[in-house]
């Protein structure tokens, strides 16, 4: 035992000043004479001795407060070895049972469970344990306890999980469970070992450990005898065509038979050889899809090691086509009829089908009303030049409430000194603001290929612009595409909730060739995904994933601000929660596989969730790798805690752990100060109650 501020100690000494303070108080220096104490009325002596006692206990109170006050700022402390937290030899145990998807399979779980609940009867006297579950992550199931009937109830309660395990991420978060106060631990780890859970780089599998531990790392592998499985690993569409693709693991040349379920029901089966730990695909052709959002489920029909990846659960969004207003000087211009066509030639993202997910409206600037537009996710314009000022007002504010504007330039921007809604200032002569190649066309030079509007584009070296608006650039724009000169081309901004795309050529095949090639119809299609927000809404998801704010908020294609309410509802029909109250992220974990309702004013989705791929890989770690992992955690370590003798001094070059007492002594010095006030006011009051009755007698 000792102190890490020695010198503070010597503060002690204030402790003497309620002993001095007191004997002054109570001192009667001053006596005065008097004729006989006959003349004085009789008293109690009772009361004397009362009043000392009380005047005592207060200046005893003050004197510990102030050794605790000083003791504490010396900061005490005590050996740990001194300190008989646990008997000698032993253990604290780590219970990790793996509950990931895979352990689903045959009887691994219960045989885990089992195996845990043998271990903990076997536990010595002083032993303690933890139980911890593992999947996605760490959870604590039993905190660390010598009780074993509550251990053993608790791995009675174990279920299975529909998640993926990362053993890399496990390890990492044992380290945070290691008692300091424990010198030997032991994990127990009760998992099917899959080769697809260990991470990227090897040293992830050892966890930081307290200085001087003992660690033991003992693996009890729980196998199926027949590890064959086969999963299906995808499903796609196209029209009225159904792809179901089928995967092998640790298996051999099998027939499997795969039934298609629509909307609960089935309306195909078919069988389809697979070959040794290899893939398949079976096509079901002339699939009919109602006009709405379809949920389409594929199953294995024969069982295998692992039942939980035998379906996969798809949405199929057939959905009546979404009207998009076109404001235009001409419904009959050219920049009308290449939008209108590339738009009728596009679906929903991940939905390959024959029917377009757009009606394009085309409607004459002048008799636009405005008041419509709440009916709109977004708005197309062919030339940003000819919106009037009390229009542009009406799109600002759609802007502003989440509303999207895809424009292009055309001939009523010319001789404008601001474009409107981007506000970009333009030079007030046309041959400026009308940039004009003159000896040969230009072309695009860059493209950012990470925006969701321009992923996956190919052909830009075809474009040929002859003509364009310069502009230049605001602070807060994003830039998309350049032509050849370092000129904007193809320009993005945030106003409000709201976004706004500015193309600075035109649509009409005049001012380059961009509407006439290939690309055009892309661009058309993920510009329409990405600003009604089609793109955000996800249809198919990972067990453990969660629902994000701009996937809930893009349901039904509005984005208006009333989109926050509504309710998600699980695979067993019960309300997961309700969109608009106060709910954290963990409300919206998809934690089981099927069907996950999404509703709000703008309508309705459903989100397909399946398992990791990864966890249909029966694929074991070897007993090397095992062997390798075992003795790169078992042992010794001194990762934390040890303190170099270089770059320190004193006491802290001892290896020794110590725990530290100020913190006591603080919260001792707080109730001591509490209970000092309470007890000096109280008498204060009582004396000149007295005092207060003597002068009134």
């Amino acid at each position: 035992m000792g102190l890490l501020a020695p010198l503070i100690a010597f503060g002690a000494v204030l402790a003497a000043l309620p002993f001095f303070l007191h004997r002054l108080n109570t001192a009667t220096p001053d006596q005065q004479e008097f004729a006989s104490a006959m003349l004085l009325a009789p008293t109690q002596k009772r009361e004397h001795v009362r009043k000392k006692l009380r005047y005592l206990i207060l200046m005893i109170m003050r004197i510990l407060l102030l050794l605790a006050i000083v003791f504490a700022f010396a900061r005490p402390f005590m050996d740990k070895e001194s300190v008989p937290l646990y008997s000698e030899g032993a253990v604290n145990h780590l219970v990790v049972i793996d509950t990931s998807a895979s352990m689903g399979g045959s009887d691994k779980l219960e045989n885990a469970k089992q195996a845990a609940k043998d271990i903990v009867r076997a536990f010595k006297p002083g032993d303690q344990a933890q139980l911890l579950l593992a999947d996605n992550q760490l959870r604590s199931v039993v905190s660390p306890s010598t009780e074993r009937n509550a251990l053993l109830a608790a791995i009675d309660d174990i279920e299975v999980s529909r998640y993926r395990l990362d053993y890399g991420v496990m390890m990492s978060a044992l380290s945070t469970r290691f008692p300091d106060e424990w010198f030997d631990h032991k994990i127990h780890l009760f998992s099917d070992l899959q080769q697809s859970g260990m991470p990227r780089q090897f040293a992830k599998l050892v966890p930081e450990l307290p200085a001087n531990a003992n660690v033991e790392l003992v693996f009890y592998p729980q196998r199926s005898e027949a590890p064959a499985n086969w999963l299906v690993e995808f499903i796609d569409t196209d029209g009225e065509q159904v792809r179901v693709g089928i995967k092998g693991y640790q298996s051999e040349q099998q027939s499997r038979s795969i039934a298609l379920v629509v909307n609960d029901e089935e309306v195909a089966e078919q069988s389809i050889d697979v070959s040794p730990s290899g893939r398949a695909i079976a096509i079901f052709d002339g699939v009919q899809f109602k006009p709405e959002i379809n949920r389409v489920r594929a199953s294995l029909l024969q069982p295998d090691a692992l039942e939980v990846d035998n379906q996969f659960n798809y949405a199929v969004d057939r959905s009546s086509p979404e009207p998009v207003p076109l404001i235009t000087v001409n419904p009959y211009a050219r920049s009308v009829t290449y939008m209108s066509t590339a738009l009728r030639t596009v679906g929903a993202p991940g939905n390959s089908q024959t029917a377009s997910n757009w009606t394009v409206e085309p409607v004459m600037v002048d008799s636009f009303d405005p008041r419509t537009l709440e009916r709109y996710n977004w708005v197309l314009v062919d030339d940003i030049g000819a919106i009037p000022k009390s229009l542009e007002d009406e799109l600002a504010r759609f802007l502003q409430s989440g509303g999207a504007v895809f424009a292009a330039a055309g001939e009523r921007t010319l001789g404008l000194t601001q474009i409107p809604l981007s506000g970009h200032s333009v030079p007030n002569d046309i041959d400026t603001s009308l940039a004009i190649a003159q000896k040969e066309f230009l072309g695009v030079s860059r493209v950012e290929s990470s925006h969701p509007i321009l992923d996956g584009l190919i052909g830009w070296v075809d474009v040929s612009i002859s003509q364009y608006l310069s502009l230049e650039a605001n602070a807060s724009d994003r830039v998309l595409a350049w032509t050849s000169n370092g000129q904007p081309l193809l320009i993005e901004q945030r106003i409000g909730r709201g976004r706004l795309i500015v193309l600075t050529t035109s649509l009409d095949n005049e001012w380059n060739n961009i509407p006439v090639k290939p690309l055009f119809v892309g661009l058309m299609g993920q510009a329409a995904n990405y600003l009604s927000q089609r793109e955000a809404v996800t249809i198919q998801k990972l067990a453990g994933d969660y629902l994000r704010d701009d996937e809930l908020s893009a349901v039904g294609g509005l984005q208006s601000e009333q989109n926050t309410a509504g309710q998600i509802i699980d695979p067993f029909g019960e309300t997961l929660v309700e969109l608009g109250t106060a709910s954290n992220l963990s409300q919206r974990q998809l934690n089981h596989t099927g069907f996950y309702e999404l509703h709000n004013a703008g309508g309705q989705s459903l989100v397909g969730v399946n398992i990791a791929p990864a966890e249909s890989d029966t694929t074991f770690l070897s007993d090397e790798d095992l062997k390798q992992w075992e003795s790169s955690v078992s042992g010794q370590a001194t990762t934390i805690g040890s303190v170099s003798s270089e770059s320190s001094g004193g006491l802290e070059n001892d290896d020794t752990p110590i725990i530290e007492l100020w913190r006591i002594l603080a919260m001792l010095a707080l109730f001591l100060l509490i209970a000092e006030s309470l007890l000096s006011t109280f008498y204060l009051r009582r004396a000149q109650l007295l005092e207060s009755h003597g002068a009134s007698a």
